[in-house]
């Protein structure tokens, strides 16, 4: 009696697990509030393109590089022989941030000797990738948009605002490479 229960049980089971799930509609579907919050990114990008482009006007006598990632850069030390750090190897660099304005919000001494292993750790999305655009002992000036940089949220200190496009100054001071090849 015990086994047919059991037998019936699972049967049951296995018959009403089995039935397809049906994804369910949303109630109501809102293009609008997304094109809205689209319009106002472009709106905010646009504006932050616009400032760099004045801060590099301003700044005539370097020649500014506009990365694929979504920077600009400039080389203030650049070394001809070297190696570009890759994936899994561990940098060591010096960091100061600065307003579009030139007000250091962050300088090195405060910050520290930096180390990031490259990509594989978090680290703000524009070092991420301006440090795999340096050779050891190079120091690179990089203006990152607030897409590349603290986004919509600022920072924690709240020196950088929401939406603010910055400067920074880094120098890779050590490259420990990992066992991938060069």
């Amino acid at each position: 009696m015990k086994t047919k229960i059991f037998f019936i049980l699972v049967w049951s089971g296995l018959f009403f697990s089995c039935k397809e799930q049906i994804a369910r509609k949303p109630i109501q579907q809102n293009s609008t509030t997304l094109s809205k919050a689209m319009a106002v990114s472009q709106e905010i990008f646009a504006q932050e393109q616009a400032l760099i482009q004045d801060f590099i006007k301003k700044d005539s006598t370097n020649n500014y590089i506009s990365s694929k990632k979504g920077f600009w850069y400039t080389y203030v030390e650049k070394k001809e022989e070297g190696v570009f750090p890759v994936k899994g190897d561990i940098v060591t660099f010096e960091l100061s941030i600065f307003s579009l304005n030139g007000k250091e919000l962050y300088s090195k001494e405060e910050l520290g000797l930096k180390t990031y292993v490259i990509d594989k750790e978090h680290v703000m999305k524009g070092i991420q990738e301006g440090i795999k655009l340096m050779k050891e002992g190079e120091t690179v000036r990089f203006l990152f948009s607030s897409f590349v940089a603290f986004k919509t949220k600022g920072d924690q200190e709240n020196r950088i605002g929401i939406n603010e496009p910055i400067e920074t100054r880094i120098k890779l001071t050590n490259i420990k490479q990992s066992n991938n090849e060069h």
